[in-house]
């Protein structure tokens, strides 16, 4: 009786055991489940940021390529700017040696009328 009453108890516990073991491992497993679904979404947010990152330095290095091509324009600019302002300063030049010319002229003329009389 007694040591019957005794095994009884024993395996009642072990049971027991073996139910908090069994509900423990579901816990664990269902941690497990949301830790690999954390996994996923912490890779799949790696690799929209990779894919965000690579985007933007092609969108850098084109505008870094754009720059170049301003500042090329630029410099053509300010070199024709260049060209005419000197072409503006030769046509000055010409037209003050016209004028001085004509007036050159003018007095000669006016010389020649006085002369006539």
């Amino acid at each position: 009786g007694e040591h019957a009453r005794a095994l009884e108890e024993r395996e009642e516990n072990l049971a027991a055991k073996d139910e908090v073991i069994g509900a423990k491992n579901e816990v664990l497993s269902a941690k497990n489940e949301v830790l690999a679904a954390r996994g996923a979404d912490v890779a799949r947010l790696r690799a929209e940021n990779e894919e965000q990152r690579s985007a933007l330095l092609d969108m850098g290095g084109r505008l870094a390529a754009k720059d170049g091509e301003i500042e090329e324009q630029r410099r053509v600019l300010r070199e024709r700017e260049g060209h005419l302002a000197a072409k503006e300063s030769d046509i000055a030049r010409v037209q003050l040696e016209a004028d001085e010319v004509l007036a050159g002229r003018d007095e000669e003329l006016e010389r020649l009328r006085v002369a006539a009389g």
